[in-house]
């Protein structure tokens, strides 16, 4: 049976030699009402492997210890973070090329911007503006969600 430690602070104990089954309380206990069950959640209700040890894992705050994979996050928005530095600076190099007088008029509206032909576009441009600016929201808003 799961049982509390004497002291405060002391970590809960299982005893096996007990032969009442391990009873879960707190959390799990009110999992159960919400699933519409008023019984005590037992952890041998639930199947060996992962079902039952996340079982026992949420009968305590305490035991809620996980692996948080820093590098491995720290990784991925890095890599999210350069893919959106990598678009930025496309649409920056697009922008620079119209900053004279025959491409004004396509950074001051954007309907003249996605109704730009093929000829009046510098050749290096494998995308228009918009295609551009379209990817980018998505890159941005990947990075944002996915930290």
């Amino acid at each position: 049976m799961l049982e509390k430690g004497l002291g405060s602070g002391d970590p809960p104990s299982v005893d096996n030699s007990k032969s009442t089954p391990l009873q879960v309380e707190s959390s799990v206990a009110t999992s159960a009402s919400k699933l519409g069950t008023s019984d005590s959640v037992h952890v041998e209700d639930f199947p060996k492997g992962f079902p039952r040890l996340a079982c026992f894992l949420d009968s305590d705050d305490t035991f809620m210890v996980y692996k948080r994979f820093g590098v491995v996050f720290s990784r991925l928005l890095l890599n999210k973070q350069d893919e959106v530095r990598e678009l930025e600076m496309k649409l920056l190099a697009m922008d620079r090329a119209d900053n004279n007088e025959a491409g004004a008029g396509f950074l001051m509206s954007r309907s003249d911007d996605v109704q730009r032909d093929q000829d009046s576009r510098p050749s290096w441009w494998d995308e228009t503006r918009p295609a551009l600016l379209l990817r980018l929201e998505k890159k941005v808003l990947e990075y944002c969600e996915a930290f």
